[in-house]
C-alpha cells in the first residue's frame, strides 16, 4: 500500500494571507521564490504538502450606470440602485498526503507527474522553484531527490524548527486543532480553543519513529528536553512481529482497535482481587504489560489483543516522560493525568502528522508578490468609503498568517465535481488549506478573558439531543437553500449549469450532515457555527458566492388593496424632479416618502394622470425598507425620552425578525395576509414579539445606564445582521439615537456574504442611500463620528477568536466602551455567554421553536440581555440574565 489514509480527510477553506507559496529572494538576482512542495521523510512515513491554483468567485455589489440613480440625497422610491457583480480570482490550495517511506520513489514520481507539470510555464528567470525537504529521510534520500527532481532547487529545513513551526501555526490558526482524550464521554474528544490566543509554553511530544520531547516558549524558542526510542516504529516493528506478517501502520491500528488489552495486560486487580486502596490504585490499572502472557504462557492469544497491549504499553511510556518532563520544564489523556493525578493534561491535534510538513511550508517569508483582492478594497476605515477604489491586482500587500477552518470538502468523490470547480482534476488529498482573500485576523481585543473565550453557546458533539434535531433542521433547508442558490444566478452567463451545480451543492451538503451525524466529531467542534460555515463555503465551492443575493435585492410581491395616488406632474424624458407619493394601506398609516419620477413613470400616462390601481412587480427589499424609514423617524421624533428608547428597542427586535435564514421566520412572511409588497408589514412583525417581561428581559437597567447624559457611551461598536428591515428600520434608528447623545458610532458587517447578513460593501450602499434621508446620519459620516469597517466573518455567526485586523485598530484607536451583538446567530448561538471589558447589549428575536423551548421561551421570544462591565466585582456582572438562560435549559 504506498499511499495511507492515515488522517482523515478534512477540507480547510477560505483561508486567508497565504504567506507562504511565494517569497522575496534575497539574492543580488531578485528571483522571486516559489515552494512547490514540502516533504517531511521521517521512518516510517513521508509526509508531503503541496500547491495547488485554481479559481473562485467573488460577489460584490456595484452601482447601477443609469444616470438617474445617481442622484442620491432624495432617494426613497422601490427602484434598484444597486446591483450584484461577481468578480472572479485566482486562489491558492495547499494539499497534504502521505506516503509510506519505503515506497519513496512513488512519492517522488508523484510530485514529478502530478505536482510539477502546474508549473511548466512559469517564468524560471524570474521565479525560483523551490522543494523544500525536512525529516531524518532527507539527509538518507537526498540523492533520489536531487535526481528525479532536477527542475527545483532543494532546500533541507531543520526537522525541528519545522515541526515547531508547524505546531504553532495550527495552534494559534485552525480552530478547535487541540482536544483531550477523556473516556468517559460520547464521543471522546473535548475540543479546546484558549490555544488561539495563549499558546506557549507547551511540551511538544513529537512522536515518529521514536519519541523527542521539546519545550516550546515561542515562535522560534524551543529546546529538547528529552527523547525515548519507544516510539511509532517500535509498535510498528513488534506489532508486524505479534501480527504474524507485515503490515501497514493504518492497518497496525485498525487491528489495534479490534483488541483488549486485558487479555494480556496483568492488572491490579488480578494480583490482589481488587483495588489496592491503601495505595490508590484502582482495580483496572495496569501493574504489568503483557504480564498475563507469563502467567499463562500456553494459553493463546489474538493477535488483536496483542497488539492493542502493545499500543497501550508504549503510549503509556511516552504519557509518563511527557508528564515528567513537563514538571521538570516547568509547563504546567490517560497516562498523563494518571501519572500527574490530574494536574496536567494531555493535548493532541487533529492534524498531528503534519506538524513537519506544514512547518517547512510555511517557513518564514517575505509578503508575496501575488495579491488578489475580494473586489472592491477600503481605503480607510471610518465615514463611508469610496465605492470605486478597486486596487490593482498585482499590488504587494501586508499579509498575516491568519488562517480560518472548512468542514465541507472530500465527502464524495472529485469526479463528481462539476467542471468549473476549482478540484477539477485533481487528486483528492487528505486534507487541504486555501487562500481565498488577503484580510489579517486577530482576536477581538475587548475580550474580558480572550484565553477562556469560547464563541459557541451550545456544544453539538456532546449534546446528542441538540445535535439530532440541528442535524434535521439543516437538511430540511437544503431545498429551499438549493433555490436560492439557482435563483441568485438566474439572470447570469452561468445560469446554464446553475440549477445542476445548486443540485451537486444540495447532494453534498446532505452527505456532510449525514456523516456529522455518524461521527459527530471528526471534524472538530460541531456547533450550529461549524455547520453554517461549511453550509456557507460549499456554496462558494459549487459557484455561488452570495446565493441570497437576489433575495436581498428582490422579492415579489402582490397586493390588491393599496391606493396608490402620484402628485403632480411627470414625465418619462423629464429631468429627475422630487415628487410626493401616498400609499394608503388597511395595514399601514399613509405613508409619505420621496421619489424619482423614473419609478412612477412606469404607473402613469405621458400626461401625469393619476392612476389608481392593482400594484404588482418585483422591488428591492431594502428599497422597501428606505420607503418606509422616513416614517419610522418621524414617529420616534414626536415621542419623549423614555417612549423612543422603549419604541426604539421593540423596533431593533422587530428588524431582526426580518431573518431569510430562520424557516419559520420566512413562513411567517410568506403566510401573512394585507402584507406590504409581499412581505409582512412592520406593525405585523411587532406584534410577533414576545410582550414583556421578556424571556431575557435587562431593559429597565439599559434605560438606567443611559438616562444620565454622562453616563452614555462615548462610542457605540454595533455587530449588524440582517440585510433590509433589520438594518435600516431596525439597526440605524437606534444609531441616529446614539449620535443624538453625543456618541461616535461603528457599523462592522460581514467580509464575505453569508445567508441574507448585510455585507460590509452593503453596507456602505445602504449608508449612502440612508444618509440621503437623515441629514444627522448625513452629517455624522462627513465628520466622521459614524464609521464602518468589515469584521472579518464570513458566516451568520460571530466568532471573536477572529476579526479583522481593521475592525481590531479602528476600536482601539475610537476607544469603544458598549459593545451591541445583534441576532440570533450572533448573540445566542454564538456569544451568549461571552464577557467583555466594556458594557454589552446583547439583542436578538429567537425565531426557532425548538431553541426558544430550551431557553424556556416561545417562538419570537426576546432576548434583551445588558452586561455592565465592572472592574471590581465582574462575577457578579448580569449575573440575572446568566442565571435565567441556564436555568431554562436545565428545566
Amino acid at each position: 500500500m504506498t499511499q495511507s489514509a492515515y488522517a482523515s480527510p478534512i477540507d480547510i477553506s477560505n483561508f486567508t494571507d497565504l504567506v507562504v507559496a511565494k517569497e522575496i529572494n534575497q539574492s543580488p538576482r531578485d528571483k522571486v521564490d516559489e515552494c512547490v512542495f514540502a516533504l517531511d521523510i521521517g521512518g516510517s512515513l513521508a509526509k508531503l504538502a503541496y500547491q495547488h491554483t485554481f479559481r473562485y468567485k467573488v460577489c460584490v455589489p456595484k452601482e447601477l450606470s443609469d444616470p438617474h440613480s445617481k442622484r442620491r440625497t432624495t432617494v426613497c422610491g422601490p427602484f434598484e440602485f444597486y446591483d450584484y457583480r461577481e468578480h472572479e480570482y485566482e486562489g491558492h490550495k495547499l494539499c497534504f498526503t502521505k506516503f509510506e517511506t519505503r515506497h519513496i520513489d512513488a512519492c517522488l514520481d508523484f510530485i514529478r507527474f502530478t505536482i510539477m507539470p502546474a508549473y511548466a510555464d512559469v517564468e524560471r528567470e524570474s521565479v525560483r522553484l523551490v522543494g523544500r525537504v525536512t525529516g531524518g529521510g532527507s539527509f538518507k534520500y537526498m540523492p533520489s531527490i536531487l535526481e528525479k527532481l532536477g527542475d527545483v532547487e532543494i532546500e533541507r529545513e531543520d526537522e525541528m524548527a519545522s515541526l515547531v513551526r508547524g505546531c504553532t501555526f495550527l495552534l494559534r490558526n485552525i480552530p478547535d486543532e487541540a482536544f483531550i482524550y477523556d473516556k468517559r464521554a460520547m464521543p471522546s474528544q473535548i475540543f479546546l480553543s484558549s490555544f488561539m490566543v495563549n499558546t506557549a509554553p507547551f511540551l511538544l511530544v513529537n512522536i515518529g519513529s521514536g519519541v523527542s520531547f521539546l519545550k516550546v516558549e515561542a515562535d522560534a524558542s524551543y529546546k529538547r528536553v528529552g527523547g525515548t526510542s519507544l516510539g511509532g516504529g517500535t509498535f510498528w516493528g513488534i506489532g508486524s512481529l505479534l501480527a504474524g506478517g507485515q503490515m501497514s501502520f493504518d492497518e497496525l491500528l485498525e487491528l489495534a482497535d479490534k483488541g483488549n488489552h486485558r487479555e494480556v495486560d496483568m492488572l491490579v486487580k488480578d494480583i490482589y482481587g481488587g483495588a489496592y486502596e491503601s495505595l490508590g490504585l484502582a482495580g483496572d490499572v495496569i501493574a504489568s504489560s503483557f504480564g498475563l502472557a507469563a502467567r499463562r504462557p500456553n494459553e493463546t492469544r489474538r493477535p488483536a489483543d496483542m497488539v492493542k497491549a502493545l499500543l497501550v504499553a508504549i503510549s503509556n511510556n511516552i504519557g509518563q516522560l511527557a508528564c515528567l518532563y513537563a514538571l521538570q520544564s516547568g509547563v504546567i489523556s490517560f497516562a498523563v493525568n494518571y501519572w500527574s493525578n490530574g494536574a496536567l493534561k494531555a493535548m493532541f491535534l487533529r492534524h498531528e502528522g503534519y506538524l513537519g510538513a506544514v512547518g517547512a511550508f510555511m517557513k518564514a517569508s517575505q509578503p508575496p508578490i501575488f495579491s488578489h483582492y475580494n473586489g472592491v478594497e477600503a481605503r480607510e476605515t471610518s465615514g463611508v468609503q469610496s465605492l470605486n477604489n478597486q486596487a490593482p491586482q498585482n499590488q504587494q500587500k501586508h499579509s498575516s498568517k491568519c488562517w480560518s477552518e472548512s468542514y465541507a470538502t472530500s465527502l464524495i468523490a472529485r469526479s463528481t465535481m462539476p467542471s468549473s470547480s476549482n478540484t477539477d482534476g485533481f487528486t483528492l488529498s487528505d486534507f487541504e488549506f486555501e487562500h481565498l482573500g488577503d484580510m489579517s485576523l486577530e482576536p477581538f481585543p475587548l475580550l474580558l478573558s480572550p484565553a477562556d473565550y469560547v464563541p459557541d453557546t451550545w456544544d453539538l458533539t456532546q449534546d446528542c439531543k441538540a445535535r439530532a434535531y440541528w442535524l434535521e433542521c439543516f437538511k430540511q433547508g437544503v431545498e429551499r437553500l438549493r433555490k436560492k442558490a439557482e435563483e441568485s444566478q438566474a439572470e447570469k452567463s452561468t445560469a446554464g449549469d446553475s440549477k445542476e451545480r445548486a443540485q451537486l451543492f444540495a447532494n453534498r451538503y446532505v452527505n456532510f450532515l449525514t456523516e456529522l451525524s455518524v461521527r459527530p466529531s471528526g471534524r472538530g467542534l460541531l456547533t450550529v457555527r461549524s455547520i453554517l460555515e461549511a453550509q456557507q463555503r460549499l456554496l462558494r465551492e459549487f459557484g455561488f458566492p452570495d446565493a441570497f443575493c437576489a433575495q436581498k435585492k428582490t422579492i415579489w410581491f402582490t397586493t390588491s388593496d393599496s391606493l396608490i395616488t402620484f402628485n403632480g406632474s411627470f414625465g418619462w424624458n423629464s429631468e429627475p424632479r422630487i415628487k410626493e407619493v401616498q400609499v394608503e394601506n388597511p395595514v399601514h398609516s399613509v405613508l409619505s416618502c420621496v421619489v424619482f419620477d423614473r419609478w412612477v413613470a412606469g404607473f402613469m400616462g405621458s400626461d401625469g394622470e393619476t392612476i389608481v390601481g392593482e400594484s404588482s412587480g418585483s422591488q428591492l427589499e431594502n428599497t422597501w425598507s428606505l420607503t418606509y424609514f422616513p416614517n419610522i423617524m418621524e414617529r420616534l421624533g414626536r415621542l419623549d425620552w423614555a417612549e423612543r428608547q422603549m419604541e426604539l428597542a421593540q423596533g431593533f427586535l422587530t428588524g431582526n425578525i426580518f431573518d431569510w435564514g430562520a424557516s419559520e421566520a420566512v413562513r411567517f412572511f410568506t403566510q401573512s395576509r394585507d402584507s406590504v409588497e409581499g412581505m409582512a408589514s412592520f406593525e405585523q412583525a411587532l406584534a410577533k414579539l414576545q410582550p414583556r417581561p421578556w424571556l431575557v428581559d435587562d431593559f429597565s437597567r439599559w434605560i438606567e445606564r443611559i438616562s444620565n447624559p454622562a453616563d452614555r457611551p462615548r462610542c457605540v461598536l454595533i455587530f449588524c445582521d440582517n440585510s433590509g428591515a433589520d438594518l435600516i428600520l431596525g439597526v440605524l434608528p437606534f444609531v441616529v439615537e446614539c449620535l443624538d447623545w453625543g456618541s461616535k458610532v461603528i457599523l462592522t458587517a460581514n467580509s464575505v456574504p453569508a445567508i441574507n447578513d448585510v455585507t460590509y460593501r452593503e453596507l456602505l450602499f445602504l449608508l449612502n442611500e440612508v444618509a440621503g434621508l437623515e441629514h444627522r446620519l448625513q452629517r455624522a459620516l462627513e465628520d466622521g463620528r459614524l464609521m464602518c469597517v468589515d469584521n472579518g466573518q464570513s458566516s451568520p455567526c460571530l466568532d471573536l477568536r477572529q476579526t479583522s485586523h481593521r475592525l481590531v485598530q479602528l476600536v482601539k484607536r475610537e476607544k469603544v466602551d458598549l459593545i451591541v451583538i445583534e441576532g440570533m446567530g450572533r448573540a445566542v448561538h454564538t456569544n451568549l455567554y461571552a464577557r467583555f471589558c466594556v458594557d454589552c447589549l446583547k439583542v436578538a428575536v429567537i425565531k426557532n421553536s425548538w431553541l426558544a423551548c430550551r431557553l424556556g421561551g416561545d417562538l419570537f421570544s426576546v432576548i434583551f440581555r445588558y452586561e455592565e462591565y465592572s472592574s471590581e466585582s465582574d462575577a457578579a456582572t448580569s449575573a440575572a440574565g446568566v442565571k435565567t438562560v441556564k436555568q431554562a435549559e436545565a428545566t
